[in-house]
This record gives C-alpha cells, sequence and structure tokens, in this order.
C-alpha cells in the first residue's frame, strides 16, 4: 500500500511491510510534530515597511512544476533577480537542474541572465552567502514525517529567520489545500488531530504552517499559500505525469474508460497558482494573510474529465468496475495509488474548499483562474 512508503523510514522498514501484515508504524511522528511545534519561538520581525519594489527575490522549489512556473511568472511579471536554492552538488549543477525544468515545461530562456542559484539543502544548514539584500523570500520546495521534517519544517524555520534578517523582507510560504478544513474560510487551519491521521508529508507541512502562523500572529509580513491539486499550463497541457489527476486522466485514454461519477476533481492549472502567489509577492502591504489556490467551482467531475480524454467510444463504469479494468491491473497508471480505490468505497471528491476571498482578491488586480474546460483537457489529453 502506498501508505507504507510514506510510513517507511529505511529499507528494513519496507522489508517488514512486505513480509509481514500492515505498513510501518507512524507512531512517533505524531510525537516529533508536536515537539516541533512547541519548541518553537515566534521568529521577530524588526518593525520595518515592506519593501515594495523588488530587486532580488529568493526561490526554493525552482526544480518542481510550481517552482519553475514561480521562475517564469517572477522573471515576467517583475524586473527582480531570482535567487534559486537549489538542492545539488555545486552552482553549476543546480543550474543545469532549473534548466532541465524549464525546458521539459517549454520555458523561454530570454530571461536567462535574471536568475541565479545557490547550491543548497533545506535539510541542512543554509549558506552564509548569496542571500544579501534579498527583498522577499518565496518558499515552494518541500521534500512521513522524518523524511520530509528537515526541508518541511526546519528549513521553513531557516528561511523564516533569514527573512527576518533583511530590511523589509517579506515570506511567502507555500504550502498545501491539505492543511485546511473544508469549513470556515481560508484563515481556517486543521486541529492537530486531523492533521495527524494524514501523510507525513500533509503532517509535515502542517507543522511549517505553525511555525510561520506565529511569525504572523506578531505581525510579520508573512503569507501563506495553499495550492489543491496543481494540474498543468492551461494553455501548454503539460504537468506532472505522476500526480493523481494526470494518472487519472493516462488510465482512461489507456483502457478507453472513466469513472461515471459527478464528484469533482480539484484541477487548478499551474500558471494560475504561480499568477496568484506572485500578485501576493508583487503587493506584499495589501495581500491575503492566507490564499486559497484552488479549482473545484469550474473543474469538471470525474466523469466529465475521463470522457473528454479516453478517445473513441468510451466506456463510463462505476466504481467498482473501474477500479478493477483501471486501478487494479499491474501495467496500470493507476497501480502505484490503488490504497486510494479502496474496494466497497469512493471517497475521492475534491473539497470544496473555502477560497471565495482569495478568489475576489486575485480578481482585483486581473488574475482569474481559466475554467478547466472542453479545450484545456484536450490540450492535456495531447501531452498524456
Amino acid at each position: 500500500p502506498l501508505e507504507a512508503w510514506f510510513a517507511a523510514e529505511t529499507l528494513q522498514d519496507l522489508a517488514a511491510a512486505v513480509e509481514g501484515p500492515g505498513a510501518p508504524s507512524r507512531a512517533g511522528a505524531p510525537s516529533r510534530a508536536l515537539a516541533d511545534r512547541d519548541r518553537h519561538r515566534a521568529v521577530r520581525f524588526p518593525a520595518r515597511p515592506v519593501v515594495a519594489s523588488l530587486r532580488r527575490v529568493l526561490l526554493t522549489g525552482a526544480t518542481g512544476l510550481l517552482g519553475a512556473h514561480l521562475l517564469e511568472e517572477l522573471l515576467s511579471r517583475t524586473d527582480a533577480h531570482v535567487v534559486c536554492l537549489v538542492r545539488a552538488g555545486s552552482a553549476e549543477l543546480g543550474r543545469a537542474r532549473v534548466r532541465e525544468a524549464r525546458a521539459r515545461y517549454r520555458m523561454d530562456e530570454d530571461a536567462d541572465a535574471r536568475w541565479s542559484v545557490v547550491a543548497a539543502d533545506l535539510a541542512e544548514a543554509l549558506p552564509d552567502h548569496g542571500f544579501a539584500d534579498v527583498d522577499a523570500v518565496v518558499h515552494a520546495g518541500a521534500a512521513r514525517y522524518d523524511a520530509v521534517r528537515g526541508a518541511n519544517v526546519l528549513g521553513t524555520e531557516a528561511l523564516l529567520r533569514l527573512a527576518a534578517s533583511g530590511a523589509g523582507t517579506a515570506f511567502h510560504h507555500v504550502s498545501t489545500i491539505s492543511t485546511a478544513p473544508l469549513a470556515g474560510d481560508e484563515r481556517s487551519f486543521l486541529s492537530f488531530d486531523q492533521a495527524a491521521a494524514a501523510s507525513g508529508y500533509a503532517l509535515s507541512k502542517w507543522v511549517a504552517e505553525c511555525v510561520v502562523r506565529s511569525a504572523q500572529t506578531e505581525g510579520a509580513p508573512v503569507f501563506v499559500h495553499r495550492p489543491g491539486l496543481v494540474t498543468g499550463h492551461h494553455r501548454r497541457g503539460i504537468g506532472n505525469p505522476g500526480d493523481f489527476v494526470h494518472r487519472y486522466l493516462r488510465a482512461c485514454r489507456q483502457y478507453r474508460v472513466y469513472l461515471d461519477r459527478a464528484e469533482h476533481l480539484d484541477m487548478t492549472p499551474v500558471d494560475y497558482v504561480a499568477r496568484g502567489i506572485v500578485a501576493a509577492v508583487l503587493d506584499p502591504n495589501h495581500a491575503p494573510a492566507v490564499t486559497h489556490l484552488c479549482n473545484v467551482h469550474t473543474s469538471p467531475s470525474f466523469a466529465t474529465a475521463g470522457r473528454a480524454v479516453a478517445g473513441s467510444a468510451p466506456r463510463g463504469l462505476d466504481y467498482e468496475a473501474f477500479r478493477k479494468e483501471a486501478v487494479l491491473p499491474p501495467e496500470s497508471p493507476l497501480r502505484a495509488l490503488a490504497s486510494y480505490f479502496p474496494p466497497g468505497h469512493f471517497g475521492l471528491g475534491s473539497g470544496p474548499w473555502p477560497d471565495a476571498g482569495t478568489r475576489a482578491w486575485l480578481a482585483s488586480r486581473g488574475v482569474v483562474c481559466p475554467a478547466v474546460d472542453a479545450e484545456v483537457l484536450a490540450r492535456y489529453a495531447a501531452q498524456l
């Protein structure tokens, strides 16, 4: 089961899961998460005006889907130089990784001179060079609790302290919609018990948000952005082929079937998420403290999305038939996510999460999420 991979801390843990019943225990992760939350002291930001004109921006996660699009958006919407913190053995190797990501998503290299790389690992101590005069930090890097604790929790705290040492530096933390309850508004937050019941990844992001929110309560220029299920660029159509949405679409295409359910997917184009975050970076004096960058309200249902990409004469299947024909076969793109399709129970609807405040604020700045309509689905299908 997928949860066994999340829970395992060593190869021996995985071997034990294969040889015996059940998955490795995550019993220690919640207690470590609580200790991390409680030991943290709020990072104090000096009482200085936030820099409104951006000259240098520090970005983490530039080799990932969202991070690469954030770099593209920062280069196109600002005149700032972007310093990319990349996990690599050298700045040259890190630069090659960023270029590879930009090529993967078919991005223009015209602004190549306006970004540079500092090689560092968020799970380790940050280097003492390369971060001078940073006006904003955009933390989009992420990596079971122990496996991601260094990057998601301790790395977040280190970057927050770096921002606090600057002259009016704002800090933008990219979290996940998994930290948000379905009820309430954008400021609502899961309880610890709710977070601890989720994956180690979600728990680490919850603790990282605790660290960030403690600085927010002090009035610091700190912002939390919670993306939903991020899909490909709505015009280029390229996304992450290994994520849940793309695996579902690939399975529908491969077997010419679709899950005949009316529940909606949350398909949030990555370019909207990047534009939303950069809009907040550009206007730190008016940006909401927390944004929800999701798109359930214009996303298709499982049936509509699957039928659109499945090809000619597709068959609509009920849950059990779809599970048997398109999830469980060893060659299925969804086989790796089979634990999300338990027998006898469909629970894969997305949200809807509260996002009215975010959508209204972004619309006032000309940022509107494109509807995932037939044209966008056709572009996604063309990239499968």
